[in-house]
């Protein structure tokens, strides 16, 4: 799968997830890191990406096994951009809505609504 159609797709699914499915929002992040590999020169996006691991790390010290099957991008071009701006949106959402859940523990929902505003306000600064 080409990296465009695979951003869309884990776009698409991932307002149908909670943050309780970690595997899936695990597997989303890691696709949205795949995109920083190319180097760029614009500061907004390097943000971005240091987000996305930092979150990934916070959140996921010790990782699943995924294995994503893409072409990652030659370069960082608009449609990239675009694209992994609105996935980091769509995690946001999945992330502060998890924070909500009563059954998790409150250490774990902190970490849920910090990560979601970490992700939020990296990708509105592309937007």
């Amino acid at each position: 799968m080409n990296y465009i159609d695979a951003l869309r797709q884990a776009t698409s699914r991932l307002p149908a997830i909670t943050a309780g499915d970690e595997t899936e929002v695990q597997a989303a992040i890691r696709l949205a890191c795949l995109a920083f590999e190319p180097p760029s020169e614009n500061r907004e996006w390097h943000l971005l990406g240091f987000d996305l691991l930092t979150v990934l790390a916070e959140l996921y010290p010790d990782p699943a096994p995924i294995t994503l099957a893409v072409t990652t991008p030659a370069a960082a071009d608009a449609r990239t951009r675009a694209g992994v701006a609105r996935l980091s949106l769509a995690l946001a959402d999945v992330l502060r809505a998890g924070s909500g859940r009563a059954d998790l523990p409150v250490r774990r929902r902190l970490d849920l609504a910090a990560a979601g505003n970490r992700l939020y306000d990296a990708a509105r600064a592309l937007t």
